[in-house]
């Protein structure tokens, strides 16, 4: 149900708003058509009927559950261990791909004055492929941390923990200013959010959970932004910040969902997984993709390029719900999204269960193009 209330009003609007929309934020042409709309309704609805038999059907016997691990000294431990482990492993890769700020510190504070566009930030910085892809690392981190700290007694992390998670989401909100990776954040704040409602307190305040997550979203988005465009360019632009961030916020959802409408038109069913499994495609240390896409003849695929010429440079998000279409055609990503409610099964233990799983709800809403 929640992604139909999210998404349904999100396609329409995409549909049809004027091109005029388009124009102010820099792009030239609207992509999404009404077959195309149509389809990813047919997409979402799909998502929404195979959730709701997840919640429902139970297809085998539980597997480890929650008590388990409490009951047992030496799995405790194991938590620990891996814990501390994703801990330091995300922290080195903050560390080696922020050393420059490190160095200069007066790269953040020229990006606190809102002059962000004029340091180029990307050439400054830049990433290390293989490396800095392990500050994803931070997501299992706070999800076993908290999980432990919650649902454990026996194994609920020290000061000391504590006191390294509240690091690990300043290093995040960190990425976020100078990399103006807004996703470094949620990453952080969705699984948190999942593991604290899963049992609530307070069942009346739980439910009204989504309509919370729409102020913060908006809250959380205007402060960002303020320091990353605002101060320094749009307030020139736009007669009040109000209508720049709702302007904004809501070009972002919509130019993500036609530029994934435009993507399907130009590569409707390539019949590989180029945008399901693209942790594949960008694997580091050659494993053979060079090969298997050449033999699949998906090398002329070139996601970025299609982006570059297609979109713009600041609304360049291809969302999520397209690329199951992308990859098998119209009938395959139905399919696809139909299937997808095995990550969401009430016989999975710990914390995905029913309809609030987080794992199938992300990659429709924020989607990251590689």
């Amino acid at each position: 149900m929640l992604s139909c209330v999210i998404m349904l009003p999100l396609l329409t609007a995409a549909l049809i708003v004027p091109i005029e929309f388009h124009w102010e934020l820099g792009r030239m042409a609207t992509l999404m058509s009404f077959d195309t709309w149509a389809m990813a309704v047919g997409g979402v609805l799909s998502f929404a009927a195979g959730s709701w038999l997840g919640a429902h059907v139970r297809l085998s016997a539980p597997g480890l559950g929650i008590e388990d691990v409490a009951l047992s000294p030496a799995l405790c431990r194991l938590l620990r261990v891996i814990t501390w482990t994703l801990f330091v492993v995300a922290v080195a890769a903050y560390a080696l791909w922020f050393l420059p700020v490190a160095r200069d510190p007066s790269i953040l504070l020229a990006v606190l004055a809102g002059h962000w566009h004029e340091l180029e930030i990307r050439s400054t910085i830049g990433t290390i492929p293989g490396v800095t892809t392990l500050v994803q690392a931070q997501i299992v981190y706070v999800t076993l941390l908290l999980f432990r700290w919650i649902y454990l007694p026996q194994a609920r992390p020290s000061r000391l923990e504590k006191s390294a998670l509240v690091v690990v989401f300043l290093l995040a909100c960190l990425r976020n200013l100078i990399w103006s990776e807004r996703i470094a954040v949620i990453e952080l704040l969705v699984p948190a959010a999942i593991l604290f409602l899963r049992q609530p307190k307070y069942p009346r305040m739980t439910a009204l959970a989504p309509i919370f997550a729409a102020i913060g979203l908006v809250v959380f988005f205007s402060i960002f932004e303020y320091f990353r465009s605002w101060s320094a360019y749009y307030q020139y632009r736009y007669d009040s910040f109000a209508v720049f961030i709702m302007t904004r916020l809501s070009g972002y959802y919509i130019t993500a969902l036609d530029n994934g409408a435009g993507l399907y038109q130009d590569w409707q069913g390539i019949a590989a997984p180029l945008s399901t499994a693209d942790w594949f495609w960008r694997f580091p240390w050659e494993i053979g993709q060079t090969w298997l896409s050449e033999s699949l003849g998906l090398e002329k695929y070139q996601h970025a390029a299609w982006l570059y010429w297609n979109a713009s440079p600041e609304f360049n998000n291809s969302s999520g719900i397209f690329m199951p279409f992308i990859d098998y055609g119209a009938v395959g990503g139905m399919i696809f999204w139909g299937i997808f409610w095995f990550s969401d099964r009430p016989d999975i233990p710990w914390f995905c269960q029913g309809p609030d799983c987080w794992n199938a709800y992300i990659p429709i809403v924020v989607y990251r193009p590689p």
